[in-house]
């Protein structure tokens, strides 16, 4: 498995004498020293013979010499991913400013370049670990974005970053052998947003072993005002909900599908204690517990719990979407990202609803049926997802979990608001042309 100071793993395969095998390694991330200025200047050369041989334009061929390399060691901008027996698996230059590619937008962030890997440990997540690397020491120091810049014409890169949550906000041109850079950014968690995932998995949890046990024993359900179905257990699950979250956070509003909203703040927690209540009453173990934190109307936190079918999936604004065995002990966390398709001909798309449906462009294909798409969107197995109508709390974490797999969400009005009755999920490829078809407004910059 490979490390990096945060604890996280990941399964590795290794080459060896000509050989692939697998072995545990673990790798920590360090500053770079002058002893490793040619290892660097190594990996970086190879790096671009092998994006020649494959018509990637990335780095202009010879452009960082071994001196460029020796003077930035020096002022302390390289890292290494150094290996539990001393192999410098690849590395990374980390600054706090960066003007000369984001000119008058050179803010306090942290500026990932040169980010290369090993060709022995390609395709293994060493890059990904750097990244998370990066926005550890990001968030230490405070910083409110990790930002990088990608040559425009490496539409694989690109693809690479959006999975890891990364979204271009701008471009520059320049002289030289780069032409042309898109710039990207990602947002960083604050250590609060931790705090609040901790707590919403722990109300989460409390609340699904209560759902869980109205669920084994049977409930009638009565007749809303408009229509949808309730039961004692969505009231007795939503009660607990907010019981346990007020403790915690006193200061904090609710809103809830069963009891309303409650208090005036910034932060207020969106609750739906049982999502699926006719497949609840049935017997049917496609149902859901909700619980989503927005702050000033961006959703920042999402937990969604499914007792009865033991899974569990769960994102933090800039920290990634994520999907595991429920009691989530009972298993190693996914990470999750949504796919890569880019060609509307043969892409899978699906709707909720017979209306939705019937909207679909043409020569698009349909998934088999199943209750809940979105899980096969984050998975990277459904292509976009068209779910119009409902309510804040159906989508409040839902557009978390999309955004931070690397897709995207657009409600009706062009904007990415939960409360205006929801809209068009997709990977980030599909959603330009799919909004164009269906009618959506150009893009706005709310959150849901």
């Amino acid at each position: 498995m490979l490390w990096h100071r945060s604890g996280v793993r990941i399964d590795v395969t290794t080459a060896c004498s000509g050989r692939r095998y697998r072995r545990p390694v673990e790798i920590t991330v360090r500053p770079a020293t002058r002893d490793d200025v040619g290892v660097l200047h190594r990996l970086r050369v190879e790096a671009e013979n092998w994006l020649a041989a494959q018509g990637i334009e990335q780095w202009g061929h010879g452009h960082l010499t071994r001196d460029d390399v020796h003077a930035q060691v020096v002022d302390g901008q390289w890292h290494v991913a150094q290996t539990d027996d001393g192999e410098v698996a690849g590395g990374l230059r980390l600054l706090w400013a960066d003007e000369p590619v984001w000119q008058a937008d050179h803010a306090f962030a942290a500026y990932v370049h040169g980010l290369v890997v090993g060709r022995r440990f390609a395709g293994l997540g060493v890059g990904e670990r750097l990244l998370a690397w990066v926005q550890e020491r990001a968030r230490d120091a405070r910083a409110p974005t990790v930002r990088l810049d990608c040559v425009e014409s490496n539409g694989a890169l690109r693809s690479y970053y959006a999975r890891l949550g990364f979204r271009e906000v701008g471009r520059r041109d320049f002289d030289g052998p780069w032409l042309a850079a898109v710039l990207l950014e990602k947002p960083v968690p604050a250590a609060d947003l931790l705090d609040d995932l901790r707590l919403a998995f722990d109300v989460s949890d409390r609340a699904a072993r209560l759902a869980s046990a109205h669920f084994e024993a049977g409930v009638a359900a009565t007749p809303k005002a408009d229509g949808s179905p309730v039961t004692e257990a969505d009231r007795a699950v939503e009660r607990l909900l907010r019981e346990s979250l007020s403790q915690a956070r006193p200061d904090d509003a609710f809103l809830g599908e069963e009891l309303g909203r409650v208090g005036e703040s910034e932060r207020v927690w969106v609750l739906d204690p049982i999502d699926g209540t006719g497949a609840f009453v049935r017997g049917d173990p496609n149902w859901r517990v909700h619980v989503a934190l927005q702050v000033r109307g961006a959703t920042q936190v999402a937990v969604v719990t499914s007792p009865a079918l033991r899974r569990c999936w769960w994102a933090t604004r800039g920290g990634g979407a994520f999907e595991a065995a429920w009691p989530r002990a009972d298993g190693a966390p996914r990470r999750l990202e949504v796919s890569t398709t880019a060609a509307l001909a043969g892409a899978v798309v699906d709707a909720v609803g017979d209306a939705a449906r019937a909207r679909l462009p043409a020569g698009t294909r349909r998934p088999p049926v199943s209750p809940l798409p979105l899980v096969g969107l984050v998975r990277g197995e459904i292509d976009a997802v068209l779910a119009e109508g409902y309510h804040v709390w159906d989508h409040a974490p839902w557009i978390l979990l999309v955004e931070e797999a690397g897709g995207r969400f657009a409600d009706r009005t062009g904007g990415r608001a939960g409360d205006r009755g929801g809209g068009l999920y997709s990977n980030a490829a599909l959603h330009g042309p799919l909004r164009g078809l269906l009618g959506y407004p150009a893009q706005g910059r709310r959150c849901g």
